[in-house]
């Protein structure tokens, strides 16, 4: 991870290898990240990824707050450091001249001070609003009524905040990486934040043709109802207990 000096490193790649070898099951919450453990340390790990509701906005005043139309804003929802690439979403809407559709940039990292104020200096170059950390029927509320939620982060397994947009019914713009590319199984658009020029096209796009592209949110609901919901990913954890209850009775003394 690029936030962390060497000795940040090397407790993680410990801890890595502790989680490894302490636990009697290893759960992986994305295919990517089972396959990164088998092929990289050959231990077979139990896929279960998060879940997301699928629903509605529910009563919130934040869109009259903030000052936003329903369907009239992109939406960026994460923690504001530098692997998340708030900064070049910014930098991609700058370029693309959709001034009189605001970009809102919601999250907060009280460590990461110096990125902060870079955003807030890019921020201030165009129509971007940055209210800070958001939660609950407000979050939800945004999730549900914005033209288009982008999705930065390059690193990590199955986000909560892509499958939470997801269920929502937001059209979603994924950075590409195996782990989203995952989650998001084509209910959306894949496109490297890197790439500045495609992503400012596309921010274009889903200002210009947003009825058409808005067949992937329905899209992206469906697939959180069949893949992502809390039921099955609560019934998975419950098979692998009682899996593991009963192999613990098994070898138990009957004396």
């Amino acid at each position: 991870r690029k936030k962390w000096g060497l000795p940040g490193k090397l407790f993680y790649r410990v801890g890595e290898w502790l989680a490894l070898v302490t636990p009697n099951r290893v759960v992986s919450d994305a295919r990517v990240i089972r396959d990164y453990y088998l092929e990289k340390y050959g231990k077979e790990t139990c896929f279960i990824p998060y879940g997301a509701r699928v629903e509605g906005a529910g009563d919130s005043t934040i869109l009259e707050k903030l000052g936003l139309q329903a369907g009239r804003y992109l939406l960026y929802v994460s923690r504001l450091e530098p692997e998340n690439n708030a900064d070049l979403l910014i930098r991609a809407y700058l370029e693309s001249g959709v001034s009189d559709i605001p970009l809102v940039i919601v999250g907060d990292a009280p460590y990461a001070g110096a990125y902060l104020s870079g955003l807030r200096s890019l921020a201030e170059q165009g129509n971007v609003i940055m209210p800070g950390a958001i939660y609950g029927g407000d979050y939800h509320a945004l999730l549900s009524k914005c033209a288009s939620y982008f999705q930065g982060s390059e690193v990590g397994g199955t986000h909560p905040a892509l499958l939470e947009a997801m269920g929502a019914g937001a059209l979603v713009v994924s950075h590409d990486t195996p782990e989203n590319r995952e989650v998001l199984g084509g209910a959306g658009i894949i496109c490297s934040f890197y790439d500045q020029e495609r992503l400012s096209n596309i921010i274009v796009e889903i200002i210009r043709d947003g009825l058409e592209l808005r067949k992937h949110g329905i899209e992206a609901k469906a697939r959180v109802e069949e893949l992502y919901s809390w039921d099955a990913v609560t019934d998975q954890y419950e098979n692998l207990f009682y899996e593991m209850a009963k192999k613990a009775g098994a070898g138990s003394d009957p004396g």
